[in-house]
């Protein structure tokens, strides 16, 4: 890891490549506090044994004044995360969906189908497709694809996949350059990637002419001016204008992005929908401003922000009303 007073560390945006940076808060890691994660103790020796070895560090947030991206410094490079997924293949059941509910394979085989309707809504192909899913896991989110025909292939770490799915290796660069597919896959990967504009450009090699990305990313911004709890799960703080940006700036024509409550295994949440193919459109700097203030009003919220970032999920509002309530009688 490189040290904090390193400038060369955070010097460009992983985005637009600009160095001017706003700082908005940090916090201090201890190896003895409690973690809000049910997989904490993989994590607390990834960050204090693998990646930093010491028993306590300061984080520090910044937000990218020209297109809003957020990040934490000190930063995991490629090399750190390699590190990081080839010892949780050891010691955890990351990729298998024997690690996860019944409740969450329902929920995951009904958003693949989903999304794959959502696909067939903005591509001409009518034959069976060959599909990637990029950090697919052992690749059960293919299967009602696999099911309707299509070729399906994963990504990952995880070396067990389902039968019926081919792996083609740990990273982008096992992939055979002779392979070619219809649709590319990277659900809730782009959060956790040191370079995420380097795979999506690496990926744009590996599609056909009329190929699409899919992805999702998780919307974590709502009042995140301070690093997460858990430092070693996500890398990457985005939202809705922001990943527009990077698939632009990665060449990229973006031709859905939206944001929508979703559920990833049992968990529900905002997400960014991202559909896209290849192609070079200009970015103003209007849309740069834009996607700083439109980070800018999520971790530094009012009322009325509160309402147009939920109101799409009213048990959610019910809660926070109620909530502030109690707060406001108790005091």
């Amino acid at each position: 890891m490189e040290d904090i007073k390193s400038k060369e560390c955070f010097d460009k945006c992983i985005i637009c490549s600009k160095t001017e940076w706003l700082f908005v808060g940090k916090r201090e890691y201890d190896i003895n506090e409690h973690w809000e994660s049910d997989k904490n103790k993989a994590r607390k020796y990834i960050f204090f044994n693998i990646w930093h070895d010491k028993m306590s560090l300061e984080v520090y947030r910044y937000v990218c004044k020209k297109c809003g991206f957020i990040l934490d410094i000190p930063r995991p490079s490629e090399h750190d995360l390699d590190e990081k997924y080839k010892y949780l293949a050891n010691v955890e059941l990351v990729g298998s969906i024997e690690g996860i509910s019944q409740k969450s394979k329902k929920l995951e085989y009904l958003q693949a189908v989903k999304v794959l309707n959502l696909v067939k809504k903005y591509t001409k192909i009518r034959r069976e497709m060959n599909i990637l899913d990029f950090g697919g896991d052992d690749g059960h989110f293919l299967m009602p694809m696999k099911k309707r025909g299509h070729n399906c292939y994963v990504v990952d770490y995880y070396k067990n996949t389902l039968k019926g799915i081919k792996r083609l290796g740990n990273t982008l660069t096992d992939i055979p350059l002779e392979y070619k597919f219809d649709l590319i896959i990277c659900r809730h990967v782009l959060e956790h990637l040191a370079e995420p504009k380097k795979l999506l450009i690496g990926l744009r090699d590996y599609l056909n002419d009329q190929g699409l990305v899919y992805t999702e990313v998780p919307m974590e911004l709502y009042k995140a001016t301070m690093p997460n709890i858990d430092p070693v799960t996500h890398i990457n703080f985005y939202q809705k204008k922001s990943i527009e940006l990077l698939f632009k700036f990665s060449g990229y024509e973006v031709i859905l992005n939206r944001e929508k409550r979703a559920t990833y295994r049992e968990h529900k949440m905002s997400i960014t929908q991202t559909l896209a193919r290849t192609g070079h459109i200009p970015i103003t700097e209007t849309e740069l401003r834009k996607s700083f203030l439109e980070t800018k009003n999520l971790i530094y919220p009012n009322y009325f922000r509160t309402f147009l970032q939920y109101k799409h999920d009213p048990i959610f509002m019910l809660k926070v009303s109620l909530k502030r309530i109690f707060k406001n009688k108790t005091n």
